[in-house]
């Protein structure tokens, strides 16, 4: 196994942590070439009882890849990407290594006239990661999750055994689910019981999602079989800025109800801010126009569902019901087509990078602070109130914080940047009150972006006692001698 591994050197610095800023330690690291190569890895340190941590591109914010004095596997050159398979009936599709990037896979795609549909944002994530995660992404109003375009997984569990898990095949009952491989995971999951995480088994919940999401912790995504979709033709986006927040909520819920568009995104006054202040930094702002210097939200759609006739009247009513909520057209930015397009999407992905460049500014001054942050919903809540209850809690501190997200969903990211010790436990405290308001209007608080070990201790603040026995259950079955990512949340 030596061989195979690398001791740690100064010149590894970079996988000591991830987005989160969260920093740990490492004896040795390997880097397998293959799928082939990675499951020899990974069956050596099975047989020789090694708890390790499993890294792909370090784009994850939730620490779940940030080592703690053991081994490491990084994923980031197992790459490898089928040809486009499948035809226009059965639908088309790709194979792919988990370290293989986003941007990879998209332009294998979008060569052949396809496309893979979740947007998640960070083109250099792995597939691997994102599914790892359970990552969303902006344009989920429509396409969902990344997990819901894999259609099948090669899951390698912690006996060392590979199983293929594909949709539909493998459905949670109440006591429990059969593996593709003919065993009886002995689990009793119930719909009484309101759960937190977006991967906690009910009764006809899919095996392949259980994997989704739950950071390695019950097995690893070694090679995924993606869904590609067909282009869209000719996509549209429309920034509407707003000098009234009340008016720029009511406007969004109203867009949301039309269950037209791919996505309807929020920006509140803060997130505007930061992005116009980071301009001079990101490269990829320069080309963005200047915002209204009175705006106080905007809301960002895009839509690819319509043809060109219905289009233009859809977005004619959505520019009338903005005039007559006070809105001027001055106040808009329109795009047509997908390179317009791409440059407003910077917007939001933009966003979370910029936020991270201030947390850095912070740090320089205290190395102790990290992002206070948390990925919410709550979709039996009205969606005017669950912002307004978002904004008001995350304000209420005084502390430096950002509220956006996908309205569409009533799906939102608060985060706080704590500038001491005091104002972290602070926007810890506003962070609890939010998600206790989730929970209330059945959300889940762990429904993208992975736990790890930022959220670790929100996780056992929140957990039900039932919800924590159930996945312990799992994480025993699967891995008695907790060998996978052994300092996540379980």
């Amino acid at each position: 196994m030596s061989s195979d591994f690398q001791l740690y050197g100064e010149h590894l610095r970079s996988y000591l942590s991830d987005e989160s800023r969260l920093t740990g330690s490492f004896k040795q690291i390997s880097y397998p070439c293959s799928t082939e190569e990675l499951i020899a890895v990974l069956h050596d340190l099975i047989a020789a009882h090694t708890p390790f941590t499993l890294q792909g591109a370090r784009t994850g914010i939730s620490g779940a890849a940030v080592p703690k004095n053991g081994m490491v596997v990084s994923t980031e050159k197992s790459q490898s990407i089928s040809s486009i398979q499948g035809n226009e009936e059965e639908g088309f599709y790709v194979i792919a290594d988990a370290g293989a990037r986003l941007y990879a896979v998209n332009t294998a795609a979008i060569a052949e006239g396809l496309i893979f549909a979740p947007n998640p944002g960070e083109e250099t994530a792995t597939i691997g990661g994102l599914f790892s995660v359970g990552a969303y992404g902006s344009n989920s109003f429509r396409y969902g999750s990344v997990a819901a375009s894999v259609s099948s997984a090669d899951i390698l569990l912690p006996s060392g055994e590979i199983i293929t898990v594909r949709r539909g095949e493998n459905l949670f009952k109440e006591k429990g689910v059969f593996l593709p491989n003919g065993n009886f995971l002995s689990a009793l999951v119930s719909s009484d019981n309101q759960t937190i995480c977006a991967f906690t088994p009910q009764p006809g919940s899919d095996l392949l999602d259980v994997f989704a999401g739950s950071e390695g912790m019950f097995g690893i995504a070694i090679r995924l079989k993606l869904s590609l979709g067909t282009a869209p033709y000719n996509p549209k986006a429309v920034v509407f800025f707003f000098t009234n927040e009340d008016v720029g909520a009511a406007f969004g819920n109203r867009i949301k109800k039309t269950g037209i568009p791919d996505f309807v995104e929020y920006f509140d006054k803060n997130a505007l801010s930061i992005i116009d202040r980071q301009k001079h930094v990101l490269p990829k702002l320069k080309d963005l126009p200047d915002f209204p210097l009175d705006a106080v939200c905007a809301i960002y759609i895009e839509l690819t569902s319509l043809f060109a006739e219905e289009t233009e009247e859809w977005l004619m009513d959505r520019l009338e019901d903005f005039e007559a909520s006070g809105g001027r057209e001055d106040y808009t930015w329109a795009a047509f087509g997908q390179y317009e397009a791409d440059r407003f999407r910077i917007l939001r992905h933009a966003l979370p990078e910029a936020i991270n460049i201030r947390i850095d500014e912070i740090r320089r001054i205290n190395n102790d602070i990290i992002k206070t942050c948390a990925d919410i919903t709550a979709p039996n809540a009205d969606t005017e109130e669950f912002l307004s209850y978002c904004k008001t809690t995350a304000a209420s501190p005084g502390i430096e914080h950002y509220v956006f997200g996908h309205l569409a969903e009533n799906r939102l990211h608060i985060n706080f940047v704590p500038k001491d010790r005091k104002e972290s436990c602070l926007a810890e405290e506003a962070i609890l009150k939010i998600c206790r308001f989730s929970i209330r209007n059945g959300g889940k608080i762990f429904s993208e972006n992975g736990i790890g070990r930022t959220k670790a201790a929100l996780f056992k603040q929140l957990v039900s006692e039932e919800e924590l026995a159930l996945l312990q259950e799992i994480k025993h079955f699967f891995d008695p001698d907790r060998l996978f990512n052994p300092e996540c949340f379980l």
